[in-house]
Protein backbone atom coordinates (compact mmCIF):
# COMPACT_ATOMS: atom_id res chain seq x y z
CA UNK A 1 0.00 0.00 0.00
CA UNK A 2 1.58 2.63 -1.05
CA UNK A 3 1.94 5.67 1.67
CA UNK A 4 -0.37 9.22 0.93
CA UNK A 5 2.51 11.17 1.90
CA UNK A 6 3.93 9.77 -1.67
CA UNK A 7 0.93 10.67 -3.39
CA UNK A 8 1.49 14.15 -5.24
CA UNK A 9 -1.75 16.01 -6.16
CA UNK A 10 -0.59 18.91 -8.16
CA UNK A 11 -2.16 21.75 -10.22
CA UNK A 12 -0.35 23.80 -12.76
CA UNK A 13 -1.71 27.16 -12.90
CA UNK A 14 0.76 29.66 -15.12
CA UNK A 15 -0.64 33.25 -15.06
CA UNK A 16 -0.67 34.56 -18.53
CA UNK A 17 -3.94 33.27 -20.08
CA UNK A 18 -4.44 35.42 -23.14
CA UNK A 19 -8.41 33.83 -24.27
CA UNK A 20 -9.45 34.57 -20.78
CA UNK A 21 -6.82 36.71 -18.34
CA UNK A 22 -7.06 35.88 -14.95
CA UNK A 23 -9.42 32.50 -15.16
CA UNK A 24 -7.86 30.91 -12.49
CA UNK A 25 -8.47 33.25 -9.85
CA UNK A 26 -11.45 34.46 -11.45
CA UNK A 27 -14.41 33.74 -9.02
CA UNK A 28 -16.69 31.23 -9.97
CA UNK A 29 -20.14 30.34 -7.93
CA UNK A 30 -18.72 32.07 -5.35
CA UNK A 31 -14.75 31.07 -5.06
CA UNK A 32 -11.60 31.17 -7.15
CA UNK A 33 -11.69 28.58 -10.18
CA UNK A 34 -8.72 27.25 -8.48
CA UNK A 35 -10.14 26.62 -5.18
CA UNK A 36 -12.55 24.09 -6.67
CA UNK A 37 -9.66 21.88 -8.02
CA UNK A 38 -7.89 22.61 -4.10
CA UNK A 39 -10.64 21.28 -2.52
CA UNK A 40 -11.13 17.97 -4.20
CA UNK A 41 -7.90 17.22 -4.37
CA UNK A 42 -7.30 17.99 -0.12
CA UNK A 43 -10.78 15.71 0.33
CA UNK A 44 -9.12 13.10 -1.38
CA UNK A 45 -7.82 10.96 1.15
CA UNK A 46 -5.21 8.94 -0.73
CA UNK A 47 -3.82 12.20 -2.16
CA UNK A 48 -1.37 13.34 0.82
CA UNK A 49 0.32 16.69 -0.36
CA UNK A 50 -1.33 19.24 -2.52
CA UNK A 51 0.81 21.39 -4.71
CA UNK A 52 0.29 24.80 -6.84
CA UNK A 53 2.84 25.23 -9.48
CA UNK A 54 2.62 29.08 -10.49
CA UNK A 55 4.23 31.67 -12.12
CA UNK A 56 1.39 34.40 -10.51
CA UNK A 57 1.24 36.17 -7.08
CA UNK A 58 -2.09 36.13 -7.40
CA UNK A 59 -2.66 32.35 -7.83
CA UNK A 60 0.04 31.66 -5.26
CA UNK A 61 -2.32 33.77 -3.01
CA UNK A 62 -5.54 32.08 -3.77
CA UNK A 63 -3.98 28.91 -4.11
CA UNK A 64 -2.50 29.45 0.03
CA UNK A 65 -5.79 30.67 1.05
CA UNK A 66 -7.46 27.11 -0.19
CA UNK A 67 -5.63 25.14 1.59
CA UNK A 68 -2.80 24.02 -0.99
CA UNK A 69 1.26 23.97 -0.86
CA UNK A 70 2.82 26.21 -2.99
CA UNK A 71 6.56 25.93 -1.44
CA UNK A 72 8.25 27.91 -4.63
CA UNK A 73 7.76 30.04 -7.55
CA UNK A 74 7.38 28.39 -11.07
CA UNK A 75 10.73 30.16 -12.86
CA UNK A 76 9.96 32.20 -16.00
CA UNK A 77 11.48 29.66 -18.15
CA UNK A 78 8.66 27.13 -17.53
CA UNK A 79 5.54 29.47 -17.54
CA UNK A 80 5.64 30.53 -21.22
CA UNK A 81 2.81 29.86 -24.21
CA UNK A 82 5.62 27.31 -25.60
CA UNK A 83 6.24 25.53 -21.87
CA UNK A 84 5.81 21.69 -21.92
CA UNK A 85 3.43 21.08 -18.53
CA UNK A 86 5.65 17.94 -18.32
CA UNK A 87 8.88 19.57 -17.58
CA UNK A 88 6.87 21.81 -15.14
CA UNK A 89 6.10 18.76 -12.89
CA UNK A 90 9.29 17.27 -13.22
CA UNK A 91 10.12 20.50 -11.97
CA UNK A 92 7.84 20.49 -8.70
CA UNK A 93 9.07 16.46 -8.24
CA UNK A 94 12.81 17.84 -7.97
CA UNK A 95 12.05 20.70 -5.88
CA UNK A 96 10.63 18.78 -3.03
CA UNK A 97 12.16 17.42 -0.15
CA UNK A 98 10.51 13.68 0.05
CA UNK A 99 10.17 11.08 -2.82
CA UNK A 100 6.95 10.59 -4.51
CA UNK A 101 5.63 7.60 -5.89
CA UNK A 102 2.67 8.61 -7.36
CA UNK A 103 1.78 11.77 -9.56
CA UNK A 104 -1.64 13.30 -9.32
CA UNK A 105 -2.19 16.34 -12.46
CA UNK A 106 -5.57 17.99 -11.83
CA UNK A 107 -6.16 20.94 -14.46
CA UNK A 108 -7.82 23.84 -12.61
CA UNK A 109 -10.01 24.54 -15.60
CA UNK A 110 -12.12 21.47 -14.62
CA UNK A 111 -13.66 22.51 -11.82
CA UNK A 112 -16.66 20.47 -12.24
CA UNK A 113 -14.86 16.97 -11.60
CA UNK A 114 -16.05 14.58 -8.69
CA UNK A 115 -13.89 13.27 -5.73
CA UNK A 116 -15.12 10.12 -7.80
CA UNK A 117 -13.46 10.78 -10.39
CA UNK A 118 -10.04 11.10 -8.79
CA UNK A 119 -10.41 8.59 -6.61
CA UNK A 120 -11.33 5.53 -9.72
CA UNK A 121 -8.26 7.02 -11.51
CA UNK A 122 -6.24 6.49 -8.55
CA UNK A 123 -7.73 2.91 -8.17
CA UNK A 124 -6.69 1.55 -11.49
CA UNK A 125 -3.46 2.87 -10.70
CA UNK A 126 -2.47 1.59 -6.95
CA UNK A 127 -5.16 -0.86 -6.85
CA UNK A 128 -5.24 -2.58 -10.33
CA UNK A 129 -1.39 -1.90 -11.30
CA UNK A 130 -1.98 0.43 -14.06
CA UNK A 131 1.11 2.33 -15.16
CA UNK A 132 -1.00 5.45 -15.26
CA UNK A 133 -4.35 6.49 -15.74
CA UNK A 134 -6.21 9.40 -17.35
CA UNK A 135 -10.20 11.26 -17.04
CA UNK A 136 -11.89 11.07 -21.13
CA UNK A 137 -15.04 11.96 -22.17
CA UNK A 138 -17.31 10.72 -24.64
CA UNK A 139 -16.73 12.27 -28.14
CA UNK A 140 -20.91 12.52 -29.62
CA UNK A 141 -19.77 12.21 -32.93
CA UNK A 142 -17.39 9.25 -34.84
CA UNK A 143 -14.14 10.15 -35.89
CA UNK A 144 -15.08 10.55 -39.50
CA UNK A 145 -16.85 13.40 -38.65
CA UNK A 146 -13.54 15.66 -37.79
CA UNK A 147 -11.87 17.95 -40.44
CA UNK A 148 -10.18 21.10 -40.67
CA UNK A 149 -11.19 24.37 -42.35
CA UNK A 150 -8.39 26.19 -44.72
CA UNK A 151 -8.11 30.00 -44.63
CA UNK A 152 -10.56 29.84 -47.55
CA UNK A 153 -13.41 27.95 -45.91
CA UNK A 154 -12.71 24.78 -47.29
CA UNK A 155 -13.81 21.49 -45.21
CA UNK A 156 -10.76 19.06 -45.28
CA UNK A 157 -11.62 15.74 -43.59
CA UNK A 158 -8.56 14.76 -41.48
CA UNK A 159 -6.66 12.30 -43.11
CA UNK A 160 -5.46 10.84 -39.76
CA UNK A 161 -8.73 9.47 -38.98
CA UNK A 162 -9.38 8.27 -42.20
CA UNK A 163 -6.40 5.96 -42.03
CA UNK A 164 -6.64 5.24 -38.58
CA UNK A 165 -10.33 4.43 -37.90
CA UNK A 166 -10.84 2.36 -34.47
CA UNK A 167 -13.39 -0.15 -33.44
CA UNK A 168 -13.96 1.78 -29.75
CA UNK A 169 -15.91 4.20 -28.71
CA UNK A 170 -14.82 7.49 -29.94
CA UNK A 171 -13.29 9.59 -26.59
CA UNK A 172 -11.17 12.45 -25.98
CA UNK A 173 -9.25 13.42 -22.72
CA UNK A 174 -10.96 15.93 -21.01
CA UNK A 175 -7.66 17.02 -19.11
CA UNK A 176 -10.22 16.64 -15.37
CA UNK A 177 -7.18 13.92 -13.57
CA UNK A 178 -4.23 12.27 -14.94
CA UNK A 179 -2.67 10.14 -12.51
CA UNK A 180 0.84 8.24 -12.75
CA UNK A 181 3.83 6.16 -11.26
CA UNK A 182 6.78 8.39 -11.13
CA UNK A 183 9.34 5.61 -12.27
CA UNK A 184 6.78 5.57 -15.84
CA UNK A 185 5.93 9.71 -15.96
CA UNK A 186 9.69 10.08 -16.37
CA UNK A 187 10.40 7.61 -18.65
CA UNK A 188 7.50 8.17 -21.25
CA UNK A 189 7.63 12.21 -20.29
CA UNK A 190 3.86 12.13 -20.56
CA UNK A 191 0.90 9.92 -18.76
CA UNK A 192 0.00 8.09 -21.90
CA UNK A 193 1.66 4.75 -22.58
CA UNK A 194 1.30 1.36 -23.02
CA UNK A 195 -1.18 0.53 -20.41
CA UNK A 196 -3.00 3.57 -19.89
CA UNK A 197 -6.31 2.92 -18.57
CA UNK A 198 -9.41 5.36 -18.99
CA UNK A 199 -12.24 6.75 -16.49
CA UNK A 200 -14.94 7.52 -18.29
CA UNK A 201 -16.38 10.72 -16.81
CA UNK A 202 -20.06 12.17 -17.91
CA UNK A 203 -20.13 15.40 -20.02
CA UNK A 204 -21.99 16.96 -17.33
CA UNK A 205 -18.69 16.87 -15.58
CA UNK A 206 -16.11 17.71 -18.20
CA UNK A 207 -16.32 21.13 -18.70
CA UNK A 208 -13.03 22.49 -19.66
CA UNK A 209 -12.86 26.28 -18.99
CA UNK A 210 -11.27 27.88 -21.56
CA UNK A 211 -13.81 30.91 -22.12
CA UNK A 212 -16.29 33.12 -20.69
CA UNK A 213 -18.68 31.09 -22.50
CA UNK A 214 -17.23 28.07 -20.54
CA UNK A 215 -17.94 30.01 -17.25
CA UNK A 216 -21.22 30.50 -17.95
CA UNK A 217 -21.85 26.68 -18.86
CA UNK A 218 -19.88 26.05 -15.47
CA UNK A 219 -21.86 28.55 -13.51
CA UNK A 220 -25.26 27.24 -14.40
CA UNK A 221 -24.89 23.44 -14.03
CA UNK A 222 -23.21 24.15 -10.73
CA UNK A 223 -26.33 25.80 -9.86
CA UNK A 224 -28.10 22.74 -11.23
CA UNK A 225 -26.03 20.13 -8.88
CA UNK A 226 -26.58 22.51 -5.76
CA UNK A 227 -30.40 22.63 -6.68
CA UNK A 228 -30.01 18.69 -7.08
CA UNK A 229 -28.76 18.36 -3.78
Amino acid sequence: MTDPSRILGIILARGGSKRLPGKNVRSLAGKPLIAWTIDVARACPRIGRVLVSSDDAQIIDASRAAGAEVPFTRPPELSGDDARPIDAIFHALDMLDTPIDIVVLLQPTSPLRRLTDVEACLSMVLDEGAPSAIAVSPVDKGPHYYGALDAQGLFTQADVFNRHRTSGDPVIINGACYVARTEALRAHEGFVMPGTRAHVMSPYHSVDIDTIEDFVIAEALLALRKREQ
